[in-house]
């Protein structure tokens, strides 16, 4: 996110091939027909290459995104809450490795990594879910913590098929009775089957079971259909088996496992259809071929194809589309091939090919307004720019 310009900031939350788009620029879906392409620079080379960070996974929070790779977990971002670096409260843009991570997950004001012996959390502490010494949850490598989300203000990740979350219950987003005393230590929430995903956000939590079902519980969401509204019952969401999943507080998006993707929810700016109706039940975007993943961000959301490319639709006020276009609609990023991606509120972040984590849209003043992917620094100094 930017540092001058004090833009709001939301809950984050955060894959397709589109034979039909072209290389680069905005591009129109059947329901906005005659949007003009507009070129994309390609990837911006910095004066000096930062070394190689061998990213293998990312994942994007309010104004900070973490990357997991090379034995360690990086985050970069401002930290007013000390989301990106514990006790380093300040809007400057700074990075922090954490060694020995294998897992992360980053929220809207709050992180969590997982090591060999112990899950570490850091960020909005006064209702939120850090425990323990140093916000630290014992756990050891086998099993091992197999998902890790980060909601408002609670947290959850799955280890030998079970869910835990712990963290402010006011909704009943840990455990589905709604309180106002903090859950101080994980508890399992039963599910119907084994669990692979899960997901947070806001006062909601989500979990995706080995038959494909994505089940929700907390603070009901928008374009679901519930029975009744009791936290405790978690609801089934109307989708085919899906193999991934990302939420927000307004909508989410889903992969089936023949790779087309379905979104539900508000479409305030496109991001659950564009062209489609102001709330819809899940979705399937016709309109893009098959992909292997899709991250939800506040206001748009992105794809990532089988050949690479990244796809991303809804709202471009911070260019967070991948195109130098204010207006929402559906871009393809000039990243040239990734391997997976991240969508923030008001930004969007892949790694490519070559395990190099870049960003482009709204992630901080450096980054400002640009449809242009940047490579993230090195940690090698304190703060950036």
């Amino acid at each position: 996110m930017q540092i001058s310009a004090r833009r709001p900031r939301f809950v984050p939350i955060a894959l397709l091939l589109v034979t039909a788009l072209p290389a680069c620029g905005p591009v129109a879906s059947p329901a906005r027909p005659g949007t003009a392409a507009t070129e994309v620079s390609p990837l911006e080379e910095r004066e000096e290459t930062p070394p190689a960070l061998d990213a293998l996974a990312i994942a994007a929070g309010g104004s900070h995104v973490c990357v997991v790779g090379g034995g360690r977990a990086t985050c970069w971002g401002t930290s007013s809450l000390g989301e990106v670096r514990r006790g380093s409260l300040t809007t400057r843009f700074i990075c922090n490795e954490i060694e020995g991570a294998y897992r992360a997950a980053a929220g809207q004001f709050g992180t969590c990594v997982a090591t060999a012996d112990h899950i570490e959390c850091w960020g909005w502490e006064p209702r939120s879910f850090p425990s323990g010494a140093a916000g630290r949850i014992p756990v050891t490598r086998t099993p091992s913590v197999d998902g890790l989300a980060v909601g408002l203000f609670h947290a959850c990740f799955v280890r030998g098929g079970e869910v835990s979350c712990w963290g402010s219950n006011t909704r009943g987003e840990v455990d589905g009775q709604e309180s106002m005393i903090p859950v101080d230590e994980p508890r399992v929430f039963p599910l119907s089957g084994a669990a692979t995903v899960v997901r947070a956000a806001g006062a909601r939590s989500c979990a995706l079971v080995a038959d494909g079902d994505v089940f929700c519980w907390g603070l009901p969401g928008w374009g679901e259909v519930r029975e009744t509204q009791a936290a405790s019952v978690p609801v089934r969401l109307e989708l085919p088996p899906v193999r991934d999943f990302s939420i927000t507080p307004l909508y989410g998006c889903a992969l089936d496992n023949e790779g087309a993707v379905w979104c539900w929810g508000r479409n305030t700016e496109g991001q659950v259809d564009p062209g489609g109706d102001a709330v819809l039940p899940p979705t399937r975007a016709s309109w893009l071929p098959r992909a292997t993943q899709v991250s939800a961000g506040v206001a748009h959301a992105c794809a990532l194809g089988t050949d690479g490319s990244v796809t991303c639709w809804g709202a471009n006020g911070h260019r967070e589309l991948g195109c130098d276009t204010p207006t929402s609609g559906v871009c393809r990023a000039e990243v040239g091939s990734a391997r997976a991606i991240a969508a923030g509120p008001g930004f969007t972040c892949a790694i490519t090919d070559t395990r190099e984590p870049v960003c482009w849209g709204a992630l901080a003043e450096a980054y400002w307004a640009r449809p242009t992917p940047v490579r993230l620094p090195s940690c090698a100094g304190e703060e950036y720019p």
